[in-house]
């Protein structure tokens, strides 16, 4: 059995929050920053990495006996922004960001020229941009380069080093309108859940330096995150639960005896629809108070 359910969730002017993000919201899990009086005034930004999700799909199914059931939501974003507008954001912080290194006196040292480090001979350097996928737009800043780095090893402490013993900036951020999950309920029976709502996730925000530190350890380091959860965006998208839930236990026919075996599909399609200027204005508000916060906390321990 198939059946498709539109829900179209329209972007009303609905009352814009006045409440900027601010430290209030965030954890400082910085440690040894107050020497970063004694860095040097130079700073390699190793990854400026934001990726704005578009579209998410998610199926989970289970069994008992031959019965099957397997229940299946995709959501997608139904707007006129364009792959441009979601890399102006990304340009537009990490400009901000730039300034605010510059005129607090910090050079900051290019990929080209630290290229021939031990740890970017191998590597990739790779130009800034779009990269659209099936699910997201990925942005690096336009014009800036940066090393691809395949390993999930955290070498930062070590490029700190490799680099003179310099501070290392590292930003990723993920945002995304809606999350989806798997909810397995038990033989035979099967649902997906998930959530609309306009949110991001720094996954890394932070600035090391290894301040004479040895084996690859940072003896610096200012470091905030969102509490290990998403930081909410509002005034884009009205939040909305979504779940669907298939039952596929087998049948039986009591006068006859026979048992009939079932196999229960549901699929459901939920298209969001996001005024463009309200989610850029949003989004580029909320990101560069993040980005203010953690530069601004770098500079607090670094000049003043």
């Amino acid at each position: 059995m198939k059946k498709l359910i539109i829900l179209i969730l329209v972007c009303t002017p609905f009352m814009l929050s006045a409440q900027v993000l601010t430290k209030k919201d965030l954890k400082d899990r910085s440690y040894g920053a107050k020497k970063l009086k004694k860095a040097p005034r130079e700073i390699y930004i190793n990854s400026f990495y934001i990726d704005y999700q578009t579209y998410k799909a998610v199926s989970a199914s289970a069994a008992s006996g031959f019965n099957k059931s397997t229940a299946s939501i995709a959501v997608g974003m139904i707007s006129e922004l364009s792959p441009e507008d979601f890399q102006q954001i990304t340009d537009k912080a990490y400009a901000r960001a730039e300034k605010k290194l510059k005129e607090a006196g910090f050079r900051i040292v290019p990929a080209e020229e630290a290229k021939d480090i031990d740890m970017f001979k191998k590597l990739d350097m790779i130009k800034g941009g779009t990269n659209i996928t099936g699910t997201s737009v990925n942005t690096i800043p336009s014009n800036k380069s940066f090393f691809y780095k395949p390993s999930t090893l955290d070498n930062s402490p070590k490029l700190s080093k490799q680099l003179g013993d310099i501070p290392v900036f590292e930003l990723a951020i993920q945002v995304n309108f809606v999350e989806l999950m798997r909810d397995n309920i038990g033989t035979g029976s099967t649902s997906v859940k998930g959530k609309v709502d306009l949110t991001f996730f720094p996954s890394i925000s932070r600035v090391v330096w290894s301040n004479g530190g040895i084996m690859g350890a940072a003896k610096t380091m200012v470091i905030f995150d969102s509490k290990g959860r998403p930081i909410e965006i509002p005034g884009v998208i009205k939040s909305q639960k979504l779940k669907e839930y298939a039952n596929a236990k087998g049948k039986t026919d009591y006068i006859t005896g026979t048992k009939y075996n079932v196999k229960e599909k549901i699929e459901v399609s939920h298209p969001v629809n996001i005024d463009r200027d309200l989610y850029i204005k949003q989004v580029d508000t909320y990101i560069n108070a993040y980005v203010d916060i953690l530069v601004d906390e770098f500079l607090e321990y670094a000049v003043k």
